[in-house]
């Protein structure tokens, strides 16, 4: 069963794992190899000052859940009242709803904080999947950071 709840401290390590697996297994084509590298390094928690700081940067997130299936960790969104900036959902987990669910929770956050849109920087690889969400393309594909990304918006109503 799927349970969606705040992010915690303790939850740092796991979903910083999550994301950088999670990336690398479905992203890791959407962009200049340095910049992939990058990005799924940042996540690496392997020293202590940068779980540190990845720990600061999670708590500190203005809207931020986890989705769990039987207490392990299996998904995670996080970002601003305006911003998506991680939406991850474990390969395993994909196509079970977690993503949307997950995206609902953070919708209904954001309007609750004042919100009345919520833009996000899309991989080419969940493209869709917000466009089934009713996100809609603001401009064509970008390179940000040397990664393809795919420029969304939704007004909320």
């Amino acid at each position: 069963m799927i349970t969606i709840r705040k992010f915690k401290r303790a939850d740092t390590k796991t979903v910083a794992t999550l994301v950088a697996k999670t990336y690398e297994e479905f992203c890791s084509n959407e962009g200049n190899p340095k910049a992939v590298d990058r990005y799924i390094n940042y996540f690496n928690t392997k020293t202590s000052s940068r779980l540190q700081e990845l720990e600061g940067r999670f708590a500190n997130a203005e809207i931020i859940y986890v989705a769990l299936n039987n207490e392990k960790i299996v998904g995670m969104v996080r970002g601003g009242r305006h911003r998506v900036s991680n939406l991850f959902v474990d390969g395993q987990h994909h196509r079970q709803g977690i993503g949307t669910r997950l995206m609902k929770i953070f919708e209904a956050a954001a309007k609750q904080k004042g919100s009345e849109h919520i833009n996000i920087r899309a991989s080419m690889y969940a493209n869709k999947f917000y466009q089934k969400l009713g996100y809609k393309k603001t401009t064509g594909q970008r390179i940000f950071h040397g990664l393809k990304i795919q420029p969304l918006k939704k007004i909320l109503i």
